[in-house]
C-alpha cells in the first residue's frame, strides 16, 4: 500500500470508525488505524495507542512518532521510520473520545469513567469485528492527557472478567509517556523553579532572570521543593506549601520568561526553534492546530484510510467540551486508579523526557512517590540505573513491584519523536521482549 504523496510502500492496514456501543442509532464512534506486526516477535501482542489533548488525534503519533512513516518538519516529505513499533507488535492508533480527529460523534464533556466505558464498548466491538486479535496479549498506551485516559481505560477493562474471557481480551499492562495524571500543583508548580534553574544555561537565562526565579521560588515555598521532598524511599505524603499563591502561577511566570528569550520556545520541547506548523498542521510553539494539513489537502487520503470524506481533520480540537474536560481539576488516576492497574497488570511503564515543559519530570517523580502500590509507598530506589538503548539519549530507570519508571534525558514531551531509539528499547522491555539489564558478551 502506498499513501498519496508518498514514495514508498507501507504494510497493509485496516482503518475506520467503530461505534462505542451496540445501541440502536449509536452516533458515537472511535476511529482506528491498525497495522499488523511486521516481524514475528510481535505477532501475539497488540498495542492500542492514543494521544491526549483531550481531543488530539493519534494519527500524529502514527505519522511522526511510532508508526511506519514520518513527515520531515522542514520539507514535509514522508520517509519510512526505522524505529516503528510495528516491528514489535500489532499496532492500533486511536482517535478517541468521539469527536477527536476522524472519530464520528459530537464531543461531550465526559467524566473519565464515561470515556472508559465508551472505550470498552468500542473494544468489544473491535474484537468481534477482528476475531484474529482475540487471545493476543493486549497492551494500552498513550501520552500527555492520554496519561489520564489510559489508567481509567485499563481499570475499566479489568472490571469485565467474564466478557474478557469470552472475547479473548487479555490485558497485560499500560505505558504512559509524560502523563498528565496528577494535579497541576504536583506536576508543574512544585518543581518548575528548580527544573528551570537546572537548565538555566541551555535556556539562556540572564543573571537577572535567575535571581527573579530564585526570589519567586522562595516566596512560594518551592525554591528547593524537589531537593527537600523527593526522597527514595518517600518520607510520607506530599504537602503543598501554604505560601504557594493560588492566584499566582510560578509555572506561567516561567513560561513568559522563556518566551521572552526564545519566541519559538515550545512547552513540548524547551529548545524548540521552529515557529511554523508541521505537515499535520500543528505549531509546536503556539500549541495551535490548523486545517491546512496533509489529510485535508492531499486528494484521496481519506478514501484510502476509510475516514469521513466530509470531515475536516485537525490534530487537536479545542471545542468547548474538550476544554472543559482539560480544565477539570479532579478524576486524576494518581494515586488510586493507577495503583489498582499496576497491581493487576503484568508490567506497567511510565516514561518522561527531561526537556518537557508541558509536564515536568520531577512532577511525575513526586506524584509516583506519593502513590502506594504493592504494599509500599513509592519507589524505594531512585531512577539511577542506566538502560542500554544504543541511541543518543541517556535513559535511567527504577523498577519495583511491576512498575517501571524511565527518565529520558533531553527528550521532549513526545518521547518517541525526540528519542526514537530509546523509545523503541523501552517498548521492547514493556512487551517482555528484552530485559532491563542484559549481560555483556
Amino acid at each position: 500500500m502506498r499513501l498519496p504523496n508518498t514514495s514508498f510502500d507501507i504494510p497493509p492496514s485496516w482503518a475506520g470508525n467503530i461505534p462505542v456501543s451496540n445501541r440502536s442509532g449509536e452516533s458515537r464512534h472511535i476511529y482506528f488505524w491498525m497495522f499488523p506486526a511486521t516481524e514475528g516477535v510481535g505477532e501475539d501482542d497488540i498495542i492500542f495507542w492514543m494521544n491526549g489533548g483531550p481531543g488530539c488525534s493519534s494519527l500524529s503519533s502514527m505519522m511522526g512518532e511510532n508508526g511506519p512513516l514520518k513527515f520531515d518538519y522542514e520539507t514535509f516529505e514522508a520517509e519510512p521510520l526505522n524505529q516503528t513499533w510495528t516491528k514489535l507488535a500489532n499496532m492500533v492508533w486511536l482517535d478517541q473520545p468521539a469527536g477527536t480527529g476522524f472519530a464520528l460523534g459530537e464531543p461531550k464533556n465526559q467524566s473519565m469513567r464515561e470515556v472508559a466505558q465508551d472505550f470498552y464498548g468500542f473494544l468489544t466491538n473491535f474484537y468481534e469485528t477482528f476475531p484474529k486479535v482475540q487471545g493476543k496479549r493486549l497492551w494500552i498506551g498513550g501520552e500527555s492527557f492520554g496519561g489520564k485516559f489510559v489508567p481509567y481505560l485499563a481499570d475499566e477493562v479489568y472490571r469485565h472478567e467474564e466478557q474478557n474471557k469470552k472475547l479473548g481480551i487479555r490485558l497485560q499492562g499500560i505505558n504512559i509517556n509524560d502523563p498528565l495524571f496528577a494535579p497541576n500543583a504536583v506536576t508543574k508548580e512544585l518543581s518548575v523553579i528548580e527544573t528551570t534553574l537546572k537548565h538555566a544555561k541551555v535556556l539562556n537565562l540572564s543573571d537577572a532572570q535567575v535571581a527573579e526565579l530564585e526570589k519567586i521560588g522562595e516566596q512560594n515555598g518551592v525554591r528547593h521543593y524537589v531537593r527537600d521532598h523527593l526522597h527514595y524511599p518517600p518520607r510520607g505524603s506530599l504537602e503543598i506549601p501554604t505560601q504557594l499563591n493560588t492566584s499566582f502561577s510560578p509555572y506561567k511566570h516561567v513560561e513568559n520568561i522563556l518566551r521572552e528569550n526564545n519566541p519559538c520556545v515550545s512547552p513540548f520541547y524547551i529548545l524548540n526553534t521552529r515557529c511554523h506548523p508541521d505537515a499535520l498542521g500543528m505549531n509546536m510553539s503556539t500549541e495551535k492546530s490548523n486545517s491546512d494539513n496533509y489529510f485535508n489537502n492531499v486528494p484521496h487520503v481519506k478514501t484510502y484510510i476509510h475516514a469521513p470524506e466530509n470531515r475536516s481533520w485537525v490534530q487537536c480540537s479545542t471545542v468547548e467540551p474538550f476544554k472543559l474536560m482539560k480544565d477539570a481539576k479532579d478524576q486524576y488516576p494518581v494515586p488510586d486508579v493507577l495503583a489498582r492497574v499496576v497491581e493487576k497488570s503484568r508490567r506497567t511503564v511510565v516514561q518522561h523526557g527531561t526537556y518537557d515543559m508541558v509536564v515536568l519530570y520531577h512532577g511525575t517523580s513526586l506524584a509516583l512517590q506519593n502513590m502506594t502500590w504493592g504494599g509500599q509507598q513509592g519507589f524505594q530506589h531512585p531512577p539511577t540505573q542506566k538502560l542500554d538503548t544504543g541511541g543518543d539519549h541517556d535513559v535511567y530507570y527504577t523498577s519495583e513491584r511491576n512498575l517501571t519508571y524511565f527518565v529520558v534525558e533531553k527528550a521532549g514531551h513526545m518521547v518517541p519523536t525526540f528519542a526514537p531509539d530509546a523509545s523503541f528499547r523501552m517498548i521492547q522491555y514493556w512487551l517482555g521482549q528484552r530485559p532491563l539489564a542484559e549481560e555483556s558478551a
